[in-house]
């Protein structure tokens, strides 16, 4: 016979008292609806998890000096039974489905991947407000008690699964990307040939006569990402070359993350903001990069995060004497930064 769990639907459709879907499935695994594994108890999945406290103790005073909390990792204990009547009576087989579905696993999976390997996926009541989640997770534990119902033909599983983030992500991606960001800080131009020789005055177009004032202005080089979730999350941004000396600022906080280097055409540098890693076309590292004031910042809970996106092109760093034959001050068109993001919930 062939694999009794992969030829089913990918998403489980179980059903609470009240009507509503639930949706649960670990890579191409299923627990619930159609499957013949039957679930009992889900623990750890609507849990916060182990808090990690900086607290001091005050010498010679009651009290503490109160320091950050930080989460710890998720770990998630799903209890499910194979029924001696599953599968027409075919319990060896599917026992051997489970033990495929949750074996061991060297690494854990990249949360954003395309595919299901690694990926915990579901939809819970009382879940991330609704909405389809994901976390990365792998397998720690897989019990099966042999018994005297195991000799009948049933058998009750217990699986624990650990993420090494607390964080239920939205399933569906977000994401957007947003050109170079084109900025003057104004300043005064004094009329002159390309010889460096001033006009005379000009009694029909007194404009081109004199010293010009010019006020700053900015344009494009903006895009808002929504985290709708309860907790901060991370971005990834890919610079698009050619480039050079990319940076991603947030316009509300005024933190922003500089990459000194040149990005050739037709490369695109990587960032991931989570695991602070900087990658050339997604392989090389390029940690070194980084500009020494850079902050790693996230999209904050439940907020509108904007973000602009500047080069060295960007007509910040123009001189504040202008010819009035003008600089080079548009932007590279070419020069993109794509952003992605999931709405994150603890």
């Amino acid at each position: 016979m062939g694999n009794l769990l992969a030829v089913r639907e990918t998403s489980i459709l179980s059903w609470d008292e009240h009507g509503g879907p639930w949706k649960l499935h670990y890579g191409d695994s299923l627990i619930g609806g159609e499957s013949p594994f039957i679930p009992v108890s889900i623990e750890g999945l609507n849990d916060i998890t182990e808090i990690r406290t900086s607290d001091l103790n005050l010498a010679q005073i009651n009290g503490e000096y109160p320091g950050r909390d930080f989460m710890s990792g998720r770990t998630i204990t799903l209890t499910f039974k194979i029924p001696g009547n599953a599968g027409n009576g075919n319990f060896s087989q599917l026992v051997n489905e489970a033990n495929r579905a949750f074996a061991y696993q060297e690494k854990e999976a990249d949360v954003h991947s395309t595919t299901d390997h690694g990926i915990l996926r579901g939809n819970i009541p009382g879940l991330a407000e609704g909405n389809d989640f994901r976390l990365a997770c792998r397998v720690r534990k897989r019990a099966v008690l042999i018994d005297e119902n195991y000799f009948a033909g049933a058998a009750e599983v217990v699986v624990e699964l650990h993420a090494s983030q607390p964080y239920l992500l939205i399933d569906e991606e977000q994401s957007g990307s947003v050109g170079e960001r084109k900025e003057s800080e104004g300043g005064v131009t004094f009329p002159a040939d390309k010889s460096g020789v001033f006009f005379d005055y000009d009694k029909d177009h007194p404009e081109n006569d004199g010293v010009q004032f010019e006020a700053g202005s900015s344009e494009g080089g903006d895009i808002t990402c929504t985290n709708s979730g309860n907790a901060d999350t991370w971005p990834t941004y890919a610079f698009h070359g050619p480039v050079t000396n990319p940076v991603i600022t947030n316009a509300d906080t005024g933190e922003f993350i500089k990459f000194n280097c040149t990005i050739a055409a037709g490369s695109k540098l990587v960032v991931d903001t989570l695991k602070r890693t900087v990658l050339l076309n997604g392989i090389g590292n390029r940690y070194q990069y980084t500009d020494v004031y850079s902050t790693w910042f996230p999209f904050k809970a439940g907020a509108d995060t904007t973000i602009q996106y500047k080069t060295a092109n960007t007509d910040w760093t123009r001189r504040l004497l202008k010819s009035p034959f003008g600089n080079d001050d548009t932007p590279n068109q070419t020069a993109t930064c794509d952003v992605v993001w999931r709405s994150a919930w603890s």
